[in-house]
């Protein structure tokens, strides 16, 4: 609803996963070009489209990645189903 243009994976057998240490999904991971994670956490926090009080990680960790700035915040709370 957002129409955020995003590059998604999906990772059939949790490789990926095991090897990011992800723990639950959904979760999103920023990945600069030398491999290195620069954050790991959710989008942001907002069950319902519209809800106030969004705070956008995600979104915040690109604007500043891309910027050339420090990631403020890199992990956010993690909720979800565990992966196993």
């Amino acid at each position: 609803k957002r129409e955020i243009p995003l590059v998604l994976m999906r990772d059939n057998h949790g490789a990926l996963a095991k090897s990011l240490r992800v723990k639950g999904t959904p979760s999103a991971v920023l990945i600069d070009s030398s491999g290195k994670v620069q954050f790991m956490g959710w989008i942001d926090n907002e069950r319902d489209v519209g809800e106030p009080g969004r705070v956008a990680y995600l979104e915040d960790a690109i604007r500043q990645f891309l910027a050339g700035e420090s990631i403020k915040t890199p992990t956010s709370p993690m909720f979800g189903c565990a992966i196993r």
